[in-house]
């Protein structure tokens, strides 16, 4: 009996969450109200694994939450340009480079951590505000950490993010599988799945949920609707997403699920930036990095109107949002303004290369 109440209640506030979504929280609305990504959604030590960066390159990416254009300038990259068409991501990444700039390892890694406005990363924080401020370039820039410096009291649970990530950790807790979090290997990792019977439990998830509100959730952390469609079925999508990580990847090292679970980073699990051994020599080149707030191919342009010539682009997954034209365009900027051995790197929410001119690059 008590398992349908929560469902009744759990039925009860989604309807109200929706409602409130498609009155406040489209993509629209939150770009130009805050930051949807507190942290980057892409394993940035897979793309300095595949891309092998070095002194010589020029690099385009998207902003998002920062943390890979940081940790690209490990491998000591002449300059990177960045963009985002949300200003507010900007503005984060700017601010994260600045806390860099003032603060040391240890005391960014407690800013970072921060649980609540009593801890005592925040109170670093505030204590070295002014200072922090300074180091942001635009005077919006400062009005606008002027207005987000609470998101620090708790960052991990901050930008848009936060729904997806309150929801996440609901249901770890409501089903008691949050303890997967522990395991110490990823064969644990099965023996924790099969003993807690994961599979049907999300299964029953994914059956719950109906469409408008994972189309919510997936909004909320910049997942539009075409793109969303290129996911296909969404119950066999969650089951088969859940299955790949616990059987794939060590999940308390995990540096995007671990936090978003556990509330903040750990000294083995967080992005390579803000590990002790690379934070100094990221400190020492943030000079290199070009922020633009602008559209990808329209920065692309820009560099090589100022000297500079692109030699990889990590280009996320962006052109899920595109039509086909769009993307068409895009590329013909590429082709006449990056470097002709310049090596591209992208994404897809699709299984499949679905983009049919994507097969027909001639390069």
């Amino acid at each position: 009996m008590f398992i349908y109440l929560i469902y009744i209640i759990f039925f009860f506030y989604s309807i109200k969450i929706i409602s409130f979504f498609y009155k406040n929280l489209s993509i629209d609305n939150i770009i130009n109200n805050t930051y949807i990504y507190n942290l980057s959604f892409e394993d940035g030590s897979v793309d300095r694994n595949i891309m092998n960066f070095n002194s010589d390159d020029v690099l385009l990416c998207i902003t998002t939450g920062g943390d890979n254009i940081l940790n690209y300038l490990i491998d000591d990259v002449k300059k990177i340009h960045t963009a985002d068409i949300n200003i507010h991501q900007n503005y984060l990444l700017e601010t994260k480079m600045s806390m860099i700039k003032v603060l040391t390892r240890d005391d960014f890694f407690k800013v970072i951590n921060s649980r609540n406005k009593n801890s005592e990363g925040y109170q670093i924080f505030l204590d070295k505000f002014e200072q922090i401020k300074e180091n942001i370039s635009s005077d919006s820039g400062k009005k606008w950490l002027d207005k987000n410096k609470s998101d620090f009291s708790h960052f991990i649970e901050s930008g848009s993010v936060k729904y997806f990530t309150k929801f996440m950790n609901f249901i770890l807790w409501f089903y008691g599988i949050g303890g997967i979090f522990q395991c110490n290997s990823i064969q644990e990792q099965v023996q924790f799945y099969h003993k807690n019977d994961i599979e049907n439990k999300f299964k029953k998830i994914a059956n719950i949920l109906c469409n408008s509100f994972i189309l919510f959730f997936v909004t909320t952390f910049g997942v539009p609707k075409k793109q969303f469609d290129l996911l296909g079925n969404y119950h066999h999508f969650i089951c088969d997403l859940v299955k790949y990580l616990i059987f794939n990847c060590e999940l308390k090292k995990n540096y995007f699920y671990y936090p978003y679970c556990s509330g903040s980073f750990s000294e083995d699990c967080c992005p390579d930036y803000l590990k002790e051994e690379n934070y100094s020599k990221v400190k020492d080149r943030l000079d290199r990095i070009l922020i633009h707030t602008d559209f990808i191919d329209n920065v692309c342009i820009k560099a090589s109107e100022n000297g500079d010539t692109i030699t990889k682009a990590i280009l996320l997954d962006h052109m899920d949002w595109l039509e086909e034209n769009e993307i068409i365009r895009e590329w013909d900027i590429y082709k006449k303004y990056c470097h002709k051995d310049c090596i591209y790197l992208w994404r897809s929410a699709s299984k499949k290369k679905y983009i049919g001119c994507l097969n027909e690059l001639d390069y």
